[in-house]
């Protein structure tokens, strides 16, 4: 019975005995079974309960917590800007060897790294009378400086949504110094961004110092851009379904559009399109910090939970707008500018009393005009000299238009009637033989 009962108890004392606690598995940890890369990875258990990874590609950390023999990890998607939870077995050997299980990237021994790392930390704080605009975004760029001093390359290091409202904030990342950008010196810089634009910057980057453990950095921002002036106006709830083109950006599962005309910006609320938005953002944006151009038909409307109190239901997403097109913002070109039409006919076009957008572009490489006419689509050829502009071999398809027909008319009426041109910063008269106004269209964007 005796050499039974002996098993027995060593399982029984093996299971009963306590998991390690959470300052006993904090530190840096240096994975020993490297991908096939052979890229270093490191795992930083921070004593603050801040997690960070470097060398794991598309992951980044942001909290760690110790539950029993688990590790419970949040983590962010630099791609997709998701947050990704996972619950791991570990196990702790002498201190200086931890092992942790399960389907995740993370898996593998690893061992205790000491004065492995570079820690730098800070605050980061903004000018007078200024807050952190909705949906901003931190990002902390270490750059790698040539003999000269100039700027040689660049790495983002950290991605964080910031809190909207506040006027500050701290930071903390830690960085490999053996996978540093090879380069004669190193600094420091700090940019928030809003919809994949700067909006605040440190005003003067900060020298590293690739020899010290620790770091800290008190950074001031500057407004930059849009920044530098009043907040854009959110404007008011529509009552009708329009077209829209500008900017849309997604970040850790927050989606906002801005749009090119007014740079009014909203949040895109779920449902109808936001997902196929969502999905063609993450396919076509250029790098992660960029928002994508493109045109969508949706409402804004009222809600209550937004800080102001509107928001974007997109339906349908019309079309990605080609790499390099750009929203007109003052002065416009004639040609290879979508011109959308404001007045026809002495009237205001409104959204709806058409089912497309009426719109006209006129392409320079084929000397074509094409767009909307509120229904139907037209072409024609076109010849512009010293303030002239005339088209020819108007052509329209015949599709059957539930409304339209009124602005359809004007439109195409102004077309063919129009001898002369006169630009103004973003606006566009069409004029006939008399120079008289037939129609007002407005620049949106400028192809590239």
């Amino acid at each position: 019975m005796m050499r039974l009962a002996l098993p027995v108890l060593l399982v029984f004392a093996t299971a009963c005995a306590p998991a390690p606690e959470p300052e006993e598995v904090s530190g840096t940890w240096l994975l020993q079974t490297p991908s096939a890369q052979e890229r270093r990875q490191m795992l930083v258990l921070d004593e603050s309960g801040r997690l960070h990874l470097l060398g794991f590609g598309d992951r980044q950390g942001i909290e760690w917590e110790v539950d029993g023999d688990r590790l419970d990890l949040v983590m962010l998607s630099r791609s997709s800007g998701m947050r990704i939870s996972e619950r791991l077995s570990y196990s702790l050997a002498d201190g200086r060897q931890l092992h942790i299980s399960g389907a995740s990237p993370l898996a593998g021994s690893y061992a205790r790294e000491d004065n492995g790392t570079i820690r730098l930390e800070g605050e980061l704080t903004l000018p007078e009378d200024h807050e952190f605009p909705s949906g901003s975004v931190l990002a902390l760029v270490i750059e790698g400086l040539d003999e000269d001093g100039e700027v040689t390359d660049a790495m983002d290091h950290q991605l964080e949504k910031l809190p909207d409202g506040a006027r500050s904030t701290g930071f903390q990342i830690h960085l490999d110094p053996q996978t540093m950008i090879d380069a004669a010196a190193h600094q420091l810089r700090a940019k928030i961004i809003v919809d994949g634009a700067p909006t605040y910057a440190s005003r003067q980057p900060r020298a590293l110092d690739v020899t010290e453990a620790e770091q800290r950095f008190d950074l001031e921002l500057e407004g930059i851009g849009n920044a530098a002036g009043p907040a854009a106006d959110p404007g008011e709830a529509d009552d009708y379904s329009v077209i829209r083109h500008g900017h849309y950006m997604y970040f850790a599962g927050n989606a906002t559009f801005t749009e090119c005309n007014t740079d009014r910006r909203w949040p895109v609320a779920s449902g109808g399109a936001a997902e196929q938005l969502q999905n063609t953002y993450l396919d076509r944006r250029e790098e992660r910090d960029k928002p994508v151009l493109l045109s969508l038909r949706g409402q804004v409307r009222e809600d209550t939970d937004q800080a102001n109190g509107l928001v974007l239901h997109a339906e349908h997403l019309q079309k990605v707008l080609p790499t390099g097109t750009k929203c007109v913002k003052d002065a416009a070109e004639l040609e290879n500018t979508y011109w959308k039409a404001q007045r026809l006919a002495d009237r205001k076009v409104r959204p709806r009393d058409s089912r497309q957008q009426p719109h006209m572009v006129l392409d320079s490489e084929e000397q074509r005009a094409a767009g909307e006419l509120g229904c139907n689509r037209f072409r024609a050829d076109y010849e512009t000299g010293d303030g002239t502009l005339e088209l020819s071999g108007l052509a329209i398809t015949r599709r059957a238009c539930e409304r339209g027909e009124d602005v359809e008319k004007h439109f195409s009426e102004a077309l063919e009637k129009t001898r002369g041109y006169r630009l103004e910063a973003d606006r566009l008269d069409l004029l006939d033989e008399d120079d008289g106004v037939l129609a007002e269209l407005q620049a949106v964007y400028r192809l590239p």
